[in-house]
């Protein structure tokens, strides 16, 4: 298995989802601390990606 690089022209875009995949790692820390199981981590993750991806 190696490392596959993807090259892309869409600077802002990929600097928006750097950006909002740190909100997400912040709101699943949050449920975290907040002592929710891995259900509800896992479905903050899900909806960050689907809001993400819209």
């Amino acid at each position: 298995s190696y490392f596959r690089p993807y090259t892309n022209t869409d600077v802002v875009g990929t600097e928006l989802g750097g950006a909002v995949k740190n909100v997400i790692a912040l709101a699943v820390g949050m449920a975290a601390g907040l002592g929710f199981g891995d259900n509800a981590r896992a479905s903050v993750i899900t909806r960050g990606l689907a809001e993400t991806a819209r």
